[in-house]
């Protein structure tokens, strides 16, 4: 992972909310059988999928909106449709 390719996480919601999805998969991981399998692969997805920069020279503004227009994509099962 190179690391000026990807953001880092924002203060505010938008990081609260991107902490809260990848607690929720730790959680998925440690307790359930039926998610174990999957939940610390999701979890690497996630996160190289939602921190990737929108360009280059981004800033924290650009990340912010982007991070929280993917996490809904993330959450409705949609990331394909506009990661980029």
């Amino acid at each position: 992972m190179e690391k000026k390719n990807y953001m880092q996480i924002p203060r505010g919601n938008a990081g609260k909310t991107l902490i809260a999805e990848v607690t929720r998969l730790i959680r998925l991981f440690n307790s359930s059988k039926r998610w174990e399998s999957v939940a610390i692969h999701m979890l690497q997805v996630l996160l190289l999928l939602i921190l990737e920069k929108p360009s280059l020279k981004s800033k924290n503004r650009e990340h912010v909106k982007y991070l929280n227009k993917r996490m809904e994509w993330w959450k409705h099962g949609k990331i394909e449709d506009g990661v980029k």
